[in-house]
Parts: C-alpha cells; sequence; structure tokens
C-alpha cells in the first residue's frame, strides 16, 4: 500500500505490527530510509 505523509513524501508500507499497545508502521520512503511510524501519530494520506 502506498502513502504520502506530508514531512517525508511518498512511501510504501512494508510492515505493521500491532502486537504492541500503540501500532506502528514500517514505511519505505522514496526520499529518504525506512522510517518507524506509529499510527496514533502518523499524518498521511493512502495512494494509490
Amino acid at each position: 500500500m502506498h502513502i504520502v505523509h506530508s514531512r517525508f513524501g511518498r512511501g510504501t508500507i512494508v510492515d505493521v505490527d500491532t502486537s504492541q499497545p500503540d501500532a506502528r508502521i514500517r514505511v519505505s520512503f522514496d526520499n529518504t530510509d525506512v522510517k518507524t511510524i506509529m499510527l496514533k501519530y502518523a499524518r498521511f494520506t493512502i495512494s494509490e
């Protein structure tokens, strides 16, 4: 699934971790490395 983040730009979700109380996603962004983002703080839109 592709997303667009206001700070990091376009990226692809590579992993979803729901094993912790606060779910996290790992995203490989086009312009940077892979980032881990907590979903409750993430500000992104889903892109096709």
